[in-house]
């Protein structure tokens, strides 16, 4: 991750690059899929308080040639020095050219504690698993809270408690306002203790758009991530979002790519190109995109949702019913889930059992749970053709800091954009009302 601050380097991220970890793939195989030349191999022992690492870089273009390789056995405590020593080694025999603020940021090591450094790399970890998963969200959360309490300067550590904070909240794992508020807490902590730290430009816009909906502040910040790690898919794949509110969604698929070519393997930038292909209409692209990720992955609710929307659009009704009771099965208990099942059914023409799985999750807010996303109640009710509860749902959602309040561009609400109430809605957000019509 050090060096991919380096703008002279194309570092693959972390998420694809890890997929390889112990995997019996050939080198040329491995540069050809992360779009690298060269790949770093790297060995970690540990034998009490003792580490030793052998490190060496592989020219996959040269038929393995190492470029460069070394040892290293030191402390424990002495850790993270041995990662700066091994990165400035690498920038070396890559010949990059390293700007004063590059070398800089390589020597920085954001922590000397020990424990906050493990801490934070737990909390990573959890951090890039399945990321609709409570356990995984909330695990993450704790580890990251640990780091900074275990070193209350590691701005990087700040920087994803806030990013937690912020997926638990689009998640209604935790009330969006409520998530949202904790996420600028600590999004304004790593910007106080590091002004260049691109995560927490990257935390501080996701606070501007999801919870002041300060789209151009948002894309300000996300600009200036990509500025400061233009190797790392956050700040392109959060571009996306601040580019496809205003409708500007040609310039959006692009970002969206280019987060993918970053993170070939991560889920996150394949679901921002997703976003833009729902507001295209590009039904074709985002069945095409979940029969891929189904073929690697064959239990991934998210791509069976977004494949059972994109056949009903189609016609292919069969299909649809196919993915929909598909996704239900895997995530039986899930509300959000229940309700985008809900509005595929509303689409082949079956509104009872659209309105079967309404009433059930409008009995259960009834019962006063928190996380059934209004935005996903509106959803249904566009589909069904119902103005004055789509709206009226609409508007709770933007009351709520629900994520549909930079979703009002999906086709499914096309049919809605003339209604007086909605234009107001988008003035009320102050979004473009040329985007919206």
């Amino acid at each position: 991750t050090r060096l991919g601050a380096i703008h002279d380097l194309r570092v693959a991220a972390r998420t694809s690059a890890f997929s390889f970890k112990n995997s019996d793939e050939s080198i040329g195989t491995v540069a050809g899929v992360l779009n690298v030349r060269n790949i770093l191999q790297c060995s970690v022992q540990k034998d009490d308080d003792r580490v030793r690492i052998r490190a060496a870089l592989v020219d996959a273009e040269e038929g393995g040639f190492e470029r460069w390789s070394a040892s290293y056995d030191s402390n424990l405590e002495d850790f993270i020095a041995v990662q700066e020593e091994i990165a400035l080694a690498i920038a070396g025999a890559l010949e990059a050219e390293l700007a004063g603020s590059e070398r800089i940021r390589l020597a920085s090591r954001g922590t000397e504690n020990q424990e906050a450094y493990d801490l934070y790399l737990r909390g990573l970890s959890y951090q890039l698993r399945q990321p609709w998963s409570n356990e995984n969200q909330n695990r993450a959360l704790d580890y990251f809270q640990a780091a900074v309490e275990a070193d209350s300067t590691y701005a990087k550590a700040w920087a994803l408690l806030a990013a937690s904070y912020v997926s638990l909240g689009n998640l209604h794992l935790i009330p969006p306002e409520e998530a949202y508020s904790q996420a600028e807490v600590a999004a304004n902590r790593a910007m106080a203790l590091d002004l260049d730290l691109a995560y927490a430009h990257w935390v501080s816009g996701w606070v501007k758009f999801a919870l002041y909906y300060d789209w151009k502040g948002a894309e300000e910040d996300f600009r200036r991530t990509i500025a400061l790690a233009p190797n790392d898919f956050t700040g392109y794949h959060s571009l996306t979002f601040a580019l496809s509110v205003f409708g500007k969604l040609e310039e959006a698929k692009a970002a969206a790519e280019e987060a993918i070519s970053l993170d070939p393997l991560a889920l996150w930038p394949r679901i921002g190109l997703t976003e833009v292909r729902f507001k295209m209409g590009d039904w074709d692209g985002i069945i095409a995109d979940a029969e891929s990720a189904l073929a690697v992955e064959p239990n991934d609710h998210f791509s069976l949702l977004n494949l059972a929307m994109a056949r009903a659009q189609t016609g292919a009704f069969p299909e649809a019913i196919s993915a929909a009771a598909q996704a239900e099965s895997l995530m039986p208990d899930d509300p959000h889930v229940t309700l985008l099942a809900a509005g595929a059914y509303a689409m082949i023409g079956d509104e009872s059992a659209a309105r079967d799985r309404l009433e059930k999750m409008e009995a259960a807010v009834a019962e006063g749970a928190t996380n059934v996303s209004p935005g996903d109640l509106a959803f249904v009710y566009a589909t069904l053709g119902d103005a004055d509860q789509t709206i009226a749902l609409l508007n709770r959602a933007a009351d709520t800091y629900d994520s549909w309040a930079f979703s009002l561009n999906y086709p499914f609400l096309r049919p809605y954009w003339g209604d007086p109430r909605f234009v107001e809605l988008i003035d009320r957000l102050e979004l473009p009302r040329e985007a919206y019509r």
